[in-house]
């Protein structure tokens, strides 16, 4: 399942969530991520009702495994309001952080001198910020 877990979003979100239940739309959600991944859609808005899993997959583990992937990238997690966009981060955060993580994604790894929960680097260059809707926090992050 770990090397499945490499390159496969769902075999990801399961082996950190084993209990997780992994529906058809979710599935349709899963397909377009990866998509993202591989480059071949540039901008995608996924709009679901609370409680079917959307934030999990597409607000943790999507973050997670891309940088797992491509340790030298960034990532925004952007929300509507600073708190909820630092809960995603903390998640995000502690995923990297995981010795599970590490050993399906190996070369992410959080640097020592950059653990907060709405912006944290890897050691490789990559990092993640974590924003609320207010211009001057995206602002605020970026610099």
């Amino acid at each position: 399942m770990l090397a499945l877990a490499r390159t496969d979003l769902a075999c990801y979100a399961l082996a950190h969530h084993p209990s997780f239940e992994l529906p058809p739309f979710l599935d349709l959600v899963i397909r377009k991520l990866e998509a993202v991944k591989r480059g071949e859609i540039k901008r995608l808005i996924l709009s679901m009702s609370p409680r079917h899993g959307k934030s999990l997959i597409a607000s943790t583990y999507f973050p997670s495994m891309y940088l797992g992937t491509f340790p030298d990238r960034y990532v925004i997690g952007a929300s509507y309001g600073q708190d909820l966009a630092d809960d995603f981060g903390r998640r995000v955060r502690n995923t990297v952080a995981s010795p599970l993580h590490r050993a399906i994604l190996p070369e992410s790894k959080i640097a020592d001198d950059s653990a907060a929960a709405h912006r944290f680097n890897l050691t490789v260059g990559g990092a993640y910020f974590a924003v609320g809707r207010e211009l001057q926090s995206l602002a605020a992050a970026l610099t």
